[in-house]
């Protein structure tokens, strides 16, 4: 129920769209029906040379209506024609309907999952640094990728195509029961169990489905790792053994998508056996009905089993939809892993504009796990102007002092101060436009080298570039 809640307010907010293609779905689907039940006149006419009998139910009286107009001029040719022409207009219809249902439903799926993914990327860049140095690179790309393609199969040949086979299914079931209700009502004594199976397969679908996608996920981040590492990888000469530990976890994917896919295949062969088992039934039983207890005509009956037909064959691709909806239930849950996460810190409301009397650390600890204390107990103060070097071992606690300075994690204990005010009562925000910061590894985002200058302030002119480029002595390279 969680995942419907997650996908309710963006149906919510294209409303006027769903029930647009909501309409043109039911309008397609009741096209087909119909199309199904002028079964019943065509063959009246053809084999009989009358029209149906007019009874009180308005499906008889429309298709009196039409054998009394295919016969109005009696000859076999222009009956044929006419015929035509209203087979033509009715799969015109078909196919207009079914046209704006399909490219409907492709605005509609589409739109919600660039939402999806703004509202994703908006989560990742405000979570704070904690949060995402836990957190593998392969596998936050991986709900970008894999996820969000789960969830656009979960809504195009998932949760839409449920929604038009379910208009399908009681366009014909309508049909059904119009042409035998005894047949229609000895039929859907069969349902219950044939839903309640679907459902049991979907439940354990939803659970490999989960499996297989953290498995993908972890192959992401192997390969992430491993590209980034790739000298150190050619240095120590270990490209065997790490070719050998990507087999070993594509293995696990494929152990784990095999079972999905095996389970996944075997729900619609599995249910249209047992609906063909049923089938098998209502040709007896309406055999009985025809020739013993002479309460059904034979066209009729044909429009029973063409009805019917219809019915298992999209029976059949429900159960193949509900295995789609459980791989984009899986998805929606791991981006929902990341959805649900705690913001950083905002900080207070105070905006420092110029810094007068320093930056002080006092009885300031620290740990990233909680258990072991990259700072204990720091005391010391930095005066305005002043060049402070920070001179340790590695894993000293240089980076991570410069870290908490920038607001990117809070000390457990203690307090950093800007003049009199606790970092904690300060807009990091704002604080953070005010540090320039060169970090370790050296990173560039893709695009030119003036949009990574100006990366940090979008309005420095054209002659401030080149003095940045000059005072990082950089003039001779780029030019």
């Amino acid at each position: 129920m969680k995942i419907y809640k997650f996908l309710f307010p963006f149906f919510k907010k294209r409303i006027l769209l769903f029930f647009s293609f909501f309409f043109s779905t039911l309008i397609f689907s009741a096209l087909n029906g119909i199309s199904v039940g002028m079964l019943f006149p065509f063959l009246r006419v053809i084999f009989f040379k009358e029209p149906p009998p007019k009874g009180s139910f308005f499906l008889d009286k429309i298709f009196h209506f039409i054998g009394k107009y295919l016969l109005e001029d009696g000859a076999n040719m222009k009956v044929l024609l006419k015929m035509g022409i209203i087979i033509l207009i009715v799969f015109f219809l078909k196919a207009l309907f079914e046209y704006l249902s399909k490219i409907l439903n492709v605005i509609l799926q589409e739109s919600i999952l660039k939402d999806i993914r703004d509202l994703l990327f908006s989560k990742i860049v405000y979570l704070p640094i904690s949060s995402l140095s836990n957190k593998k690179t392969g596998e936050i790309a991986s709900r970008f990728t894999h996820d969000i393609l789960y969830i656009k199969h979960a809504l195009s040949d998932g949760w839409f195509l449920i929604v038009r086979d379910f208009l399908l299914i009681v366009s014909y079931l309508f049909i059904i029961f119009w042409a035998s209700p005894h047949l229609s009502i000895f039929s859907l004594i069969f349902l219950p169990f044939i839903v309640f199976l679907i459902k049991k397969i979907g439940d354990s679908l939803k659970r490999k489905a989960k499996r297989f996608q953290i498995e993908m996920g972890k192959i992401g981040s192997f390969i992430v790792e491993k590209i980034i590492g790739i000298k150190i990888i050619k240095a120590f000469t270990q490209e065997e053994k790490e070719i050998e530990n990507f087999k070993k976890r594509t293995y696990e994917y494929f152990k784990k998508i095999l079972k999905f896919e095996n389970l996944r295949h075997l729900s619609p062969s599995l249910t249209e056996f047992i609906v063909s088992c049923v089938a098998i039934l209502i040709f007896i039983y309406g055999g009985k009905l025809i020739f013993i207890d002479k309460k059904l005509m034979p066209e009729k009956f044909l429009v029973f089993i063409a009805g019917a037909l219809s019915v298992l064959q999209h029976f059949k691709t429900t159960a193949n939809a509900w295995g789609n909806i459980q791989q984009g239930i899986a998805g929606i849950t791991r981006i929902k892993e990341i959805l649900d996460e705690k913001e950083e810190e905002k900080g207070g409301i105070h905006i420092i504009k110029k810094i007068e009397r320093g930056i002080k650390f006092e009885d300031v600890s620290f740990s990233y796990d909680g258990k072991r204390f990259v700072l204990k107990d720091i005391n010391f103060e930095v005066k305005p102007f002043e060049k402070v070097a920070l001179v340790g071992k590695t894993g000293a606690g240089k980076s991570t002092i410069v870290n908490l300075i920038c607001g990117f994690y809070f000390p457990q204990k203690g307090k950093i101060f800007f003049d009199d005010k606790e970092i904690r009562e300060l807009n990091i925000k704002e604080l953070r436009k005010k540090i320039a910061i060169v970090p370790q590894e050296v990173f560039l985002f893709s695009g030119t080298l003036y949009e990574n200058i100006i990366y940090g302030n979008n309005n420095a002119s054209y002659e401030d570039v080149w003095k940045a480029i000059e005072d990082a002595a950089l003039l001779d390279f780029v030019k």
